[in-house]
């Protein structure tokens, strides 16, 4: 599992947001390709757009949920793919408190101060270890 989740951090590491970090490694390593992944996925960064909302590395793994367990057509089954994405929210909030990016990082990403203490501390010791979380745990959820 550590494969992905280090691929995860080197997408992350090198630029990606949380989101794109999250739901492309996803994509990758459940063989999914597209020209609209990570781009889906840009806007859900830093709690959707820096607005202090939910959390890119969960946007994201719900993202990842969808590609394993989502329908194409309106006749298909919904509940498999909202079960586990609420199994996904419990075990996420079980684990770090909240959903929330401002109350996950404590930063204001839209300020000068919070710009400089996410690339001096928060990145690595906070954001890296959501997204580690958020891609282990999806794929620890696919179908046998």
């Amino acid at each position: 599992m550590s494969e992905i989740q280090d691929y995860a951090q080197s997408l992350f590491d090198g630029g990606l947001n949380c989101a794109e970090s999250t739901i492309a490694s996803l994509s990758k390593f459940l063989g999914v390709e597209s020209d609209l992944i990570p781009k889906i996925a840009t806007g859900f960064g830093g709690g959707f757009s820096r607005t202090k909302s939910v959390c890119g590395a969960v946007t994201g793994a719900i993202m990842g949920l969808g590609l394993l367990f989502g329908r194409n057509q309106a006749q298909e089954r919904k509940e498999t793919c909202y079960g586990k994405t609420q199994e996904f929210i419990t075990s996420f909030l079980e684990t770090f408190g909240s959903l929330n990016c401002f109350e996950l990082s404590g930063i204001d990403f839209n300020t000068p101060e919070g710009a400089r203490l996410y690339k001096e501390k928060v990145h690595n010791e906070c954001c890296v270890k959501l997204v580690r979380f958020a891609v282990e745990r999806v794929l620890s959820m696919r179908p046998e």
